[in-house]
């Protein structure tokens, strides 16, 4: 069966938004900007807690600032977020909004598996595994692209309306809307990094998450 038959497309307006901000992916900032005008999200605060027991709110804000501060460019993660790293330690941003969206330690697995997995096991049970992860990879990517697909449509149909009228209560009630709709995309994109970056852990030198891919998959 095709995989084409479930590929939906996107709008072209959302399309030239993608492609324009994937063209950003060659500009390598230095350091963030505004780090302290920067909102911790509260998943991140929830995840901050959980993997590096800070349980103060206050503390967890210190400890994220002075990552920030500190932290290198990694690369640029879908559409409008980067990560980056300090002392093992990665982080998502979204730097068009000023929010810290997800913490992780980039050194060992959330999941408890050591390093070097990949060379104690045997090549037929690793090429199963590999095969297994790059199957939910791709089946989780279709799901994205069928519940994204649909909202950018709408999404893109508010903008326009918005553009062309003039009663202030009306714009204001679209602008709601589209705000909504885009709070949902995001929460599924998060979703969707928590399982690619499972995924990466369990199998760091195999090539099955990749995220210039998986915009070409939601574009297609």
């Amino acid at each position: 069966m095709s995989r084409n038959m479930y590929r939906r497309p996107l709008p072209k307006s959302v399309k030239k938004l993608v492609t324009q901000h994937t063209a950003q992916k060659a500009e390598t900032p230095e350091h963030i900007k505004d780090v302290m005008a920067y909102e911790i999200t509260k998943h991140a605060q929830e995840r901050i807690q959980e993997r590096f027991n800070i349980s103060n709110t206050k503390d967890v804000a210190s400890w994220m600032t002075g990552l920030m501060s500190k932290a290198t460019y990694v690369k640029k993660s879908g559409v409008d977020r980067e990560v980056w790293e300090h002392g093992g330690i990665q982080f998502v941003i979204n730097p068009n909004n000023h929010l810290v969206i997800t913490v992780y330690n980039h050194e060992s697995s959330t999941i408890g598996l050591e390093e070097g997995l990949e060379d104690n096991i045997p090549e037929v049970v690793l090429e199963t595994l590999t095969n297994s992860m790059g199957t939910l990879y791709r089946v989780k990517l279709k799901e994205v692209a069928g519940y994204c697909a649909p909202r950018y449509a709408e999404i893109s149909k508010l903008l326009n309306q918005i553009h062309n009228i003039q009663d202030a209560a009306l714009i204001e009630d679209k602008k709601k809307k589209t705000e909504k709709l885009t709070a949902e995309v995001n929460a599924k994109f998060d979703w969707f990094n928590d399982i690619a970056q499972g995924i990466q852990l369990l199998l760091p030198n195999q090539n099955i998450v990749d995220d210039e891919q998986a915009i070409k998959e939601l574009m297609s």
